[in-house]
């Protein structure tokens, strides 16, 4: 929990957030209520999107099908009740690289606090590269300001723009390195939860990049060292992207015998046992 003055001036600052000065919301969860209105209007062999045998004119207007306007409107990954109440669990929150504000948007009308920022924040509040006005009071700020916020939990959802920066380090690593605290929500791709192989940019598309869309691989690699993961669950997904969110927690460590050990508290274990649709009955005792 954050402390007694941080979390004052967290509710005080969210309460004092007049919403009619900002896009409109008129349909709830709008970006949630466009992705299922979408997945009912999908071709019936949508599925096959990425099968290698399918013409390659029929896959260009299956991947057409989908509702690209919502996704650079509100949010590269779409938020459901779920995931919603499960940010909400783990609050106050500190957002990094918020862009509109989509979802701090939505879990601010639930009640929960949370301090959204962007490094790319205009004059009229409006974050680099989004082509909606903001759903919600976002701060200008960078990785720096989390020193601010030593025990909140820090919500990163697509921090990283592969297309603009060439900087040493990308928005998610700069985040984890000036981030003090124990819980990180990160919501989007990762190694091993992603279709994607290789990326526009990439020297050919045979170049290796199992990383995902959302977070860098330097990212990825300290976050499995110096966290473990206590809860990982699915999203509403575009038909291209597997978007899944996990929550960490910031592990303690030991050296025996030369080797250091991750300490991961019993309650703290995720299951090791997955299995997909044709697998799972292996997993039944006989």
């Amino acid at each position: 929990m954050a402390s007694q003055q941080q979390q004052e001036a967290m509710e005080e600052d969210v309460d004092a957030i007049d919403h009619s000065l900002y896009a409109p919301l008129t349909g709830g969860n709008e970006l949630y209520n466009r992705w299922k209105a979408n997945r009912s209007q999908l071709p019936a062999d949508f599925s096959k999107l990425f099968e290698p045998d399918l013409d390659e004119q029929h896959r260009g207007d299956l991947f057409e099908a989908e509702d690209e306007e919502a996704q650079e409107k509100y949010a590269w990954a779409v938020p459901d009740e779920r995931a919603l109440r499960i940010c909400a669990h783990f609050a106050p929150l500190v957002e990094m690289g918020a862009g509109a504000g989509y979802w701090a948007r939505l879990l601010r009308e639930r009640g929960v606090t949370i301090t959204a920022y962007d490094k790319d924040v205009d004059e009229n509040c409006k974050a680099a590269g989004v082509s909606s006005r903001p759903f919600t009071k976002v701060e200008k700020g960078g990785p720096e300001v989390l020193a601010l916020f030593p025990n909140a939990t820090l919500l990163l959802i697509y921090p990283d723009d592969y297309e603009q920066s060439d900087e040493e380090l990308t928005l998610s690593m700069a985040a984890l390195q000036h981030f003090q605290g124990d819980t990180i929500i990160h919501v989007g791709e990762w190694l091993g939860s992603t279709l994607t192989l290789s990326m526009e940019g990439q020297e050919t598309p045979d170049s290796v990049y199992p990383w995902g869309r959302s977070t860098s691989p330097d990212f990825q690699i300290v976050m499995e060292a110096s966290f473990h993961r206590v809860l990982q669950v699915g999203l509403p997904n575009w038909g291209s992207v597997r978007n899944c969110l996990t929550v960490w927690k910031r592990h303690r460590s030991v050296v025996l015998e030369g080797d250091r050990y991750a300490y991961i508290p019993e309650e703290e274990q995720i299951e090791i046992a997955l299995a997909s649709p044709s697998t799972k009955h292996l997993l039944e005792e006989p």
